[in-house]
């Protein structure tokens, strides 16, 4: 059943239905069976493993910074504005640290938000 459709969502949804699994359950069994990983625990780790650390640029902390929508904050702009899909141009997907409550987007990732730096001439 699991080679019969390329794609995982629809696998995992096949899975669950015919054996009667929970979500978290269909993905263990579909992980496995694909040979990706042991189960879910150790799929996800090897998930986050490769994901890029983001730090905090005051506290330099990567343990309270969560993705999150915040006030675009100050120096950043669109880059083209026609092409983005902007809701509001006031606002960014971005990170916020908790700790220092500040908002921020990491420079590595400003062209994929579709941002650029704005520097004062």
């Amino acid at each position: 059943m699991l080679d019969e459709t390329s794609d995982p969502v629809a696998a995992i949804r096949a899975v669950r239905e015919v054996f009667g699994l929970s979500v978290s359950e269909a993905k263990n069994v579909w992980i496995q069976a694909t040979g990706q990983a042991a189960g879910l625990d150790e799929h996800q780790e090897k998930l986050a493993a490769a994901l890029p650390r983001i730090v905090c640029p005051k506290c330099l902390s990567d343990t309270t910074v969560v993705r999150k929508m915040h006030t675009r904050p100050a120096g950043l702009g669109y880059g083209d504005v026609s092409s983005a899909e902007i809701a509001n141009p006031d606002f960014v997907n971005g990170f916020w640290c908790s700790t220092c409550q500040v908002g921020f987007v990491p420079d590595h990732l400003l062209d994929d938000l579709g941002l650029v730096a704005v520097r004062p001439i």
